[in-house]
């Protein structure tokens, strides 16, 4: 009997830790709500299409190497359907704040290189992207879907993150913030 109740007083000890710590992803959330600013968690990958800021295709860029500039990091695949459907809305961000040092930066996960150059060339996408062979940064990020976008400041800081597909509503909270720290 005593082993019975030890048993039950660990396992109870056990779920009241985990749901005490919580999602990793809502206190990132909650955090940036209270108007906090995490680290973003740096990772260095290949770059696989340059898009004129990070480096030549091949190069290892980190996101650490990119502060001093505001980053929009977007994980997603060929084969997700709202990474299609936001494509336009990223470009349309890189296309109007390149030129004040914005970097909208795409992490191609869970992918092959052949269909995220296809994605890439299919969607007009002109700003830069790396691979993620091992879905490391997706870890890093504690994403549960593609795509997730996360916005870090000059600092290297979270300061929005927008969890699924972006629509007209989470890009213009994307632009009020770029529009707030570079200007329009």
């Amino acid at each position: 009997m005593g082993l019975g109740i030890t048993l039950a007083v660990a396992l109870v000890s056990l779920l009241v830790v985990g749901l005490l710590k919580g999602d990793p992803k809502q206190i990132i959330d909650q955090q940036i709500a209270r108007g906090e600013a995490p680290p973003a968690p740096d990772f260095a990958l290949p770059v696989l299409v340059a898009g004129g800021t990070v480096g030549p295709e091949g190069a290892t860029v980190s996101l650490s190497s990119l502060r001093g500039r505001p980053v929009i990091v977007n994980l997603w695949a060929s084969w997700c359907d709202p990474c299609k459907e936001e494509a336009p809305i990223l470009q349309r961000i890189w296309e109007r704040y390149r030129s004040s040092g914005v970097v909208v930066l795409g992490v191609d996960t869970q992918d092959g290189s052949d269909d995220a150059r296809r994605f890439i060339t299919e969607f007009g996408v002109t700003y830069p992207s790396v691979r993620d062979g091992t879905d490391g940064t997706q870890k890093k990020f504690e994403t549960s879907q593609l795509p997730e976008t996360f916005v870090v400041d000059a600092t290297g800081r979270l300061r929005q993150t927008i969890r699924g597909g972006l629509t007209t509503a989470s890009e213009r909270a994307i632009r009020a913030y770029l529009d707030s720290v570079v200007g329009p």
